[in-house]
């Protein structure tokens, strides 16, 4: 079949745009981790299911599918070297001890009650981020052991898989428990509490009005986040506490090296202007 000059034009536009097509459609990105839902009851009294007094242990953790070695690395933070399998055996093994141990120490006073021996233990990993080379890290804790109520605890890993290292939050700052980083943070947590810039924390929820500095950190593309638990700082009825230091604000006291590595995390810092130049490296 014999084709016109415009026809082998229009052909050789199709192709081209055809073949454009394939080449800029996105790949799908083989997933880096999946999550693991386990749930257990362990019984004190097997033998009569209904009544017995239990212990509830909830595991939500995560399978990596990183690279070997980042791999390896990230089950030694979260597993103590175990697979996420081998971990969830442990935590089943260990408790189930532990509340056998603590049955025959009640049993043998004599002043325990069912309902007291009615356990509860949850633990729920998760990541932040999957996709950049900086993740966050989420472990978050949950037991009941009787008494009034139970206890909470909230724990963060901010890792750069590029070097396999946690990042400590005094290494970011030139000066992290220095006045103008302290004034920061305390500022945040009145805005927390609802008060003004010059009244004492502890006329709001808080326990001191120089509570400690949290090493407990995590990032956002809004700023440096911080984590107290239960207890830390405010009483119980308060819960745990979270603020942001917002990246505007805190990025003159960050030194250029945690600058830069929050580029790992999606986290980029531009100067003020038009043109929106990133920040370079000092050289």
């Amino acid at each position: 079949m014999n084709y016109t000059k415009p026809q082998i034009i229009i052909v050789v536009l199709l192709l081209t745009m055809f073949m454009s097509a394939c080449v800029s459609a996105p790949k799908a990105e083989a997933p880096r981790y999946e999550q693991h839902h386990y749930t257990f009851s362990v019984l004190l009294t097997p033998d009569q299911p209904k009544a017995s007094p239990h212990l509830e242990i909830g595991l939500s953790l995560i399978e990596l599918k990183y690279s070997t070695e980042q791999a390896r690395y990230l089950n030694n933070i979260l597993y103590a070297g175990k697979t996420y399998n081998e971990y969830k055996d442990f935590v089943l093994t260990n408790q189930r001890e532990v509340y056998r141990t603590a049955e025959l120490a009640v049993s043998s006073t004599g002043d325990a009650s069912p309902v007291s021996m009615n356990w509860k233990y949850r633990e729920s990993i998760a990541i932040r981020n999957p996709q950049y080379q900086g993740i966050v890290i989420e472990r978050e804790k949950e037991f009941y052991t009787g008494g009034a109520h139970g206890n909470y605890s909230k724990k963060y890993y901010v890792v750069d898989l590029d070097d396999q290292r946690v990042i400590n939050i005094e290494n970011m700052f030139s000066d992290y428990r220095g006045e103008q980083t302290r004034s920061l943070i305390l500022g945040e947590l009145r805005r927390y509490s609802g008060l003004l810039n010059n009244e004492p924390l502890s006329s709001g929820i808080f326990l001191t009005d120089d509570p400690d500095l949290s090493t407990n950190f995590f990032v956002t593309e809004d700023g440096v986040g911080l984590h107290w638990d239960t207890y830390e700082i405010a009483p119980y009825s308060e819960g745990n506490i979270e603020i942001i230091l917002p990246w505007r604000v805190i990025r003159p006291l960050l030194v250029q090296s945690a600058v830069e590595t929050m580029a790992k995390f999606g986290i980029n810092f531009f100067v003020p202007s038009e043109s929106a130049v990133p920040i370079q490296s000092a050289s």
